[in-house]
């Protein structure tokens, strides 16, 4: 029986899917050239240089962000790489490498603002542009907080800047990014939030029969930790793993 890396090979081409429906800075699609970019992007094109020894001979597959784990099962890809987290009902029907990236909600705030502590969110007007788990998690823990839901991040951002909201809640690399890249960031703080927040585990997603590429995607991903290649490609595109 040919082995799935044995498949891979023999068709000269890594495939990878992507989601084209959320996209929240971690890969993208340059739509002047439609070229993949951002960091799991090249992820990917590390691995397809270990496997085949060229990092191009690699096909990015798109998929809706809720057919991750389908197009795995389907073997429609070889790999997941998609801000995919590792969730225990995920784990019934594929495979996850060790995680490559962890991160976790946070808040920004106006660093001369009123709010400094959790406790300050009471009745408190906070932004979230994002309706998945960012939305729930915050709408449990703080049910006294008013939530304003933003389109995008940028939309967030702005009613935080306008002082149309007090908070943004996103995701800690999102905020990193924000302060450090934004036009006028300093003026944000990132307000600590302890163990409010369970990390998220990002991982490989893999179909579940194929141990062999789960083990050789492990491998690879314990000599990237080792040689400092992923500590690189994080500092390329600008992101902060949460600490």
């Amino acid at each position: 029986m040919t082995s799935c890396i044995d498949r891979i090979k023999n068709r000269g081409k890594l495939r990878i899917a992507v989601s084209v429906d959320y996209q929240p800075g971690k890969i993208y699609w340059t739509p002047q050239t439609n070229i993949l970019e951002g960091f799991e992007a090249d992820l990917g094109r590390l691995f397809a240089e270990e496997l085949l020894g060229n990092g191009n001979q690699i096909e990015f597959i798109k998929v809706m962000f809720s057919e991750r784990v389908n197009c795995l099962v389907e073997r429609q890809v070889d790999l997941v790489i998609s801000i995919f987290k590792i969730m225990k009902e995920r784990l019934d029907q594929i495979l996850f490498s060790k995680p490559y990236f962890i991160d976790k909600l946070s808040l920004l705030t106006i660093k001369e603002g009123s709010i400094k502590h959790l406790s300050d969110l009471k009745r408190k007007k906070v932004a979230i542009a994002d309706k998945t788990f960012i939305f729930e998690n915050f709408k449990k823990d703080f049910p006294e907080a008013e939530i304003v839901l933003a389109q995008d991040i940028p939309e967030g951002i702005r009613s935080l800047e306008s002082s149309s909201v007090e908070a943004f809640a996103c995701l800690y690399t999102t905020a990193m990014t924000v302060k450090t890249n934004w036009s006028g960031g300093g003026q944000f703080a990132i307000l600590d939030t302890g163990n409010q927040f369970s990390a998220k585990d990002y991982a490989v997603g893999i179909n579940k029969d194929c141990r062999d590429l789960y083990d050789f995607i492990n491998t690879c991903l314990h000599k990237f930790e080792a040689k400092a290649i992923l500590q690189d490609l994080l500092k390329k595109h600008n992101i902060y793993p949460h600490k």
